[in-house]
């Protein structure tokens, strides 16, 4: 996106990003929190230019269905095709079993390949029985975190939805499970801290890239020093600004700090599959 509304009280404008580039680092900082699609005003984030030469550029992963700003994302083809193989799943299946590893293959595919994969593939795999007390079936399939990341951030189907999601032995409502960063509702301390899939866009993350700091909230951090260099490696990325506007999903808990003015949600047991990242690309 070159444009990008600003609700900021001190700036209730148009912005186009060259315009914005220019504008001292203090008001980049406050007026990038404010940003909103045109088209559609959903929520957008500002990437500064990287230093392998990525371009400024506003974007957003939570368009509005149908905006034309939307249609023109690399993102969009494939967030579909996701979120319409969830959508079907829901409808058909009383089970899913979370899979944190599956889309590790899925990665290795071009954009082309993996929505001819997905549309090819039937909404449901793996071993199915009948229930007499239910149309839907009662499945082995599983779900990868980039397809219910793709739902997710395109409508409420999983978030609104009774279907069991089984990690490890431990059955989930859905409904009761999934968590954007903005409802996360933090425990007083990291032992009374409850799992749960909580989901969103990161704003920025700090200089050394240890911590990853949510979109959607500001007093919230997630620390990622035990494995951020695994990350960087697997993620390919090259500057902190790579990571502003890539869609989040993990697996993990949310704390108080020590002077409950800051919300940390710690991914469980620092396991870098039990996070994933959707890199912003505009």
């Amino acid at each position: 996106m070159h444009e990008a509304d600003c609700t900021h009280s001190d700036a209730k404008r148009k912005f186009d990003i060259l315009e914005f580039v220019l504008l001292p680092e203090w008001k980049i900082e406050r007026f990038r929190y404010h940003l909103k699609c045109l088209s559609c005003g959903g929520v957008a984030f500002y990437r500064k230019q990287s230093i392998d030469g990525k371009d400024a550029c506003f974007g957003s992963r939570y368009h509005a269905t149908g905006c034309n700003a939307e249609r023109s994302s690399r993102h969009f083809t494939i967030d579909v095709a996701n979120s319409i193989e969830v959508d079907k799943a829901i409808k058909q299946t009383n089970e899913f079993i979370l899979s944190f590893n599956d889309f590790e293959d899925e990665e290795k595919l071009s954009d082309e390949a993996r929505v001819k994969k997905v549309i090819s593939e039937k909404a449901t795999t793996g071993t199915t029985t009948k229930t007499s007390s239910s149309s839907k079936k009662t499945t082995l399939s599983s779900l990868s975190l980039d397809r219910i990341l793709s739902s997710l951030i395109r409508g409420k189907s999983l978030v609104e939805s009774d279907v069991i999601i089984r990690i490890g032995d431990f059955p989930y409502k859905a409904k009761n499970l999934f968590v954007n960063f903005e409802d996360a509702h933090p425990e007083n301390n990291a032992k009374d801290a409850k799992p749960k899939m909580y989901w969103g866009t990161i704003s920025f993350a700090n200089k050394e890239i240890s911590w990853l700091n949510p979109q959607e909230c500001k007093n919230m951090g997630i620390p990622i020093t035990k494995f951020s260099e695994k990350l960087i490696k697997k993620y390919s990325i090259n500057d902190r600004w790579d990571l502003h506007g890539a869609a989040i999903i993990l697996f993990g808990k949310c704390y108080w700090n020590k002077d409950k003015d800051r919300k940390i949600i710690e991914v469980w047991d620092n396991d870098i599959n039990k996070i994933y990242l959707s890199m912003a690309t505009v």
